[in-house]
């Protein structure tokens, strides 16, 4: 089986460091771009989609440097309306408004488990998303 190809826009080194644990920890066979701002995710998604290799995964912090994870979901969507790759903005903010508007634009809301030992079940739930 191929790797999965997972990006993440996060950044929070402890939020990175613990989702790889996670990931890692759930023997979820991916490879995993970092990418720490909303700039940056948006010329990277654009690359790979311009070349037909579109992630498997995109997790988003929904507040990130100079684009939020909105408006990533927004440019992706543009490039890529049909495409297969699942969306999960991972977040810590608890905002009705941001959920909704979240979910308008097609994408799961997960917020960030505050415990360690829940942070480290999101591997499990990635897992199972990554393979349904």
């Amino acid at each position: 089986m191929n790797p999965f190809r997972v990006v993440l826009v996060e950044d929070n080194p402890a939020d990175v460091f613990l989702l790889k644990r996670a990931l890692a920890e759930a023997g979820i066979p991916c490879t995993l771009t970092e990418l720490k701002d909303g700039e940056e995710a948006i010329q990277f998604l654009t690359g790979t989609a311009a070349e037909g290799q579109a992630p498997d995964l995109i997790m988003l912090d929904l507040n990130t440097p100079k684009r939020s994870g909105c408006d990533v979901l927004e440019a992706v969507r543009q490039l890529r309306p049909d495409a297969s790759t699942k969306f999960v903005v991972f977040t810590s903010s608890q905002s009705p408004k941001d959920k909704r508007r979240v979910e308008d634009l097609g994408a799961m809301y997960w917020q960030k488990p505050a415990d360690l030992d829940e942070f480290m079940k999101v591997g499990q739930t990635v897992k199972a998303l990554l393979e349904a």
